[in-house]
């Protein structure tokens, strides 16, 4: 359980802030710089939610980066191949002058059935001085900062293959949630365990019974720090475990008849909210939700996006100023949530 600040939200509004040049897919931050992985390679500027400031692409012109990580000073990059299976592009760098220069560590995230191309790198996590990533469908980990990596799953053994099942991970400590939906239209959340090292494991992934999961896709899945709480996004809904994911409940439940039927696909957590965000397939259009009490309870405010068709949430962050920010495809703006300063509560236990 963790504490949450409960406060009255008396309005909230999105203000734009800039047009992007690509939509984002990423975001980071160090001392200095702010980055965005995008559709068109990665951006760094001084200044996101501050238009004076000059947005540049620093690297990979023509490539979508899917993950963005700062870790122990270094900025790591997770990357699409510009041509899948042929492709001598690497999927995996790092940088440790600030995005000046990158460095390949991708050796063994190569599928050779295919022509040994590196495989599409979608998320990145560290777990002390051990690196996890998804690579091609496949959870592998590094403990020697990528110059090797280990097979965890599909295969805990052998070279890694490109899979065509899509796979969302969150790892605490020695344990592991992964998710996806495979077989086609068969969501899945699992449950496993590490050995203390984090190279094998202990107990096998193992699949969890979740009341009416049916074929909703795995969105995300992500621990909230120093607790046993988990949100996973999925097709119409977003999931929470009080348990460190043992068991899972529905927080946001839309069923799959409904009018509304977001994807999930965006979370952040700030200081006095949590925003939730993604595409609305029932609406063909932008979705977006808001928590002010850890999670409980949710408004959608999706309305404050408007209401264009075939749009997305494709990000939401907050800055080191404390801003939430939330990129609607190529347009960059702030949530803004004015509380009632008198309707104010202490911190509870949720």
């Amino acid at each position: 359980m963790f504490p949450v600040a409960l406060l009255v939200i008396a309005a909230a509004s999105f203000s734009p802030i800039r047009t992007l040049p690509a939509t984002p897919l990423a975001y980071a931050r160090d001392a200095q710089f702010e980055y965005l992985g995008t559709t068109d390679g990665l951006w760094r500027t001084t200044g996101l939610a501050d238009p004076s400031q000059p947005l540049q692409r620093i690297a990979f012109p023509g490539q979508q980066i899917h993950s963005l990580v700062v870790h122990d000073g270094k900025l790591y990059a997770g990357k699409q191949p510009t041509i899948e299976d042929t492709s001598a592009d690497h999927t995996l760098v790092v940088s440790a002058d600030q995005g000046a220069t990158f460095t390949p560590i991708d050796e063994g995230l190569r599928d050779c059935s295919l022509g040994c191309a590196s495989m599409a790198v979608r998320r990145i996590a560290f777990v002390a001085d051990r690196i996890f990533v998804v690579a091609g469908g496949n959870l592998m980990v590094s403990a020697d900062s990528g110059a090797t990596w280990q097979p965890l799953f599909p295969s805990a053994s052998g070279s890694p293959e490109a899979q065509l099942c899509p796979l969302q991970f969150a790892v605490g400590g020695e344990s592991v949630l992964l998710g996806g939906e495979c077989p086609l239209d068969i969501g899945w959340i699992g449950r496993g365990t590490l050995r203390p090292d984090l190279l094998a494991w202990t107990e096998e992934v193992g699949r969890l019974d979740i009341e009416d999961m049916a074929n909703r896709n795995v969105q995300f899945i992500e621990r909230v720090p120093g607790t046993d709480t988990v949100f996973a996004g999925v097709e119409g809904g977003l999931l929470r475990s009080d348990d460190g994911g043992a068991s899972f409940r529905w927080s946001i439940y839309f069923p799959i008849e409904s009018a509304v039927y977001p994807y999930i696909r965006q979370f952040v957590r700030s200081r006095n909210a949590i925003v939730a965000g993604g595409f609305d397939k029932g609406g063909n259009k932008a979705y977006l939700a808001l928590s002010a009490d850890g999670g409980a309870t949710w408004s959608d405010i999706s309305v404050l996006l408007g209401a264009a068709p075939e749009s997305s949430v494709t990000l939401v962050a907050e800055d080191a100023g404390g801003r939430i920010l939330v990129a609607e495809r190529s347009t960059l703006g702030e949530l803004v949530l004015q509380e009632r300063p008198s309707e104010r509560r202490r911190s509870v236990r949720h």
